[in-house]
């Protein structure tokens, strides 16, 4: 059995209109192995119910418009600046002044700070569930 990667969709307000996998792939107008492939690819929104494929109607417009799915991750970035502001501090760096609204951009630009002063050769990024030091 083949092991499907999903983007799970938001819940929708009671009412909201699902469809089964068929009525999915027949508003597409495609074949079962290609909506596999957007499925696994990341290209439309589904979620399991039980063992059937469940999407909703807005994913598959969205999807025939030509609109990526979008995945909202919420989270404090701020004790990650923090700790990169003070593990620059400590290498004896001086932040950059955050340029801009978006303190993504900033994070970015202090990891890239604490690499050039630790004289690193490249730079890991990895998902964990706890804050990964740099030492």
């Amino acid at each position: 059995m083949m092991k499907e990667k999903t983007t799970q969709a938001k819940p929708e307000p009671p009412g909201a209109e699902l469809l089964d996998m068929e009525q999915a792939i027949g508003l597409l107008k495609t074949t079962r192995p290609t909506f596999y492939r957007w499925l696994r690819g990341g290209r439309l929104k589904g979620m399991k119910v039980g063992r059937q494929w469940r999407f909703y109607r807005r994913d598959i417009d969205a999807f025939l418009k030509g609109e990526q799915p979008r995945i909202e991750l919420r989270g404090d970035i701020g004790p990650l600046t923090e700790e990169l502001r003070g593990r620059l501090a400590h290498l004896g760096g001086k932040p950059a002044p955050q340029v801009g609204g978006s303190p993504v951009a900033h994070v970015v630009m202090l990891m890239i700070q604490v690499g050039q002063k630790m004289r690193a050769s490249s730079l890991h990024i990895e998902p964990q569930n706890r804050l990964a030091v740099l030492s």
